[in-house]
């Protein structure tokens, strides 16, 4: 049987938004289209559209990651994306080490994430923290740690195989 080792479920927020702006744009077209006003409805509706196509991007390009623990000893990688999923199964031994990554964004806050980076580029990432705006340094070391903890985790799901 397999065992699940690591799971980052983000995505699951980032298609759930994507589906209320899906609404959103149908309600708002409807709504527009039943206005007869000054002729400006149509380039409303190609804006809110324009909003609602950008999340879409988002959404399909953001993926849930998932790693198991195969029964044989091998690690299987998910990329589940709202079409597709993409996996590779791999030996403990060709796995890089998870590593923990620091960045900035866009308010400025510190975001820690720990990740894999495979040889061909593909990014798996095994955990990320929930980023709060306006962080203390606290907090900050918190989600360090968080990310220590879930690396070391990790590591040794991998190890015990």
């Amino acid at each position: 049987m397999r065992k699940r080792i690591a799971a980052h479920r983000h995505a699951l927020l980032v298609w759930t938004v994507c589906l209320f702006a899906l609404m959103f744009g149908a309600v708002a077209t409807t709504a527009v289209l039943d206005l007869n006003g000054p002729g400006y409805e149509y380039a409303l509706i190609a804006f809110v559209w324009l909003v609602v196509v950008l999340f879409v991007h988002t959404a399909a390009s953001t993926p849930i990651y998932t790693a198991f623990l195969e029964p044989d000893g091998r690690v299987s990688f998910v990329w589940q994306y709202p079409h597709k999923r993409v996996s590779r199964i791999l030996e403990p031994a060709a796995i890089p080490e998870p590593e923990i990554v620091t960045s900035r964004d866009s308010d400025g806050d510190r975001r820690v994430v720990v990740k894999i980076t495979f040889s061909d580029g593909f990014e798996f990432i095994v955990a990320e923290p929930s980023v709060q705006t306006g962080q203390s340094q606290k907090s900050e070391d918190r989600k360090l740690r968080y990310c220590e903890r879930a690396c070391a985790r990790f590591s040794d799901a991998i190890s015990q195989s």
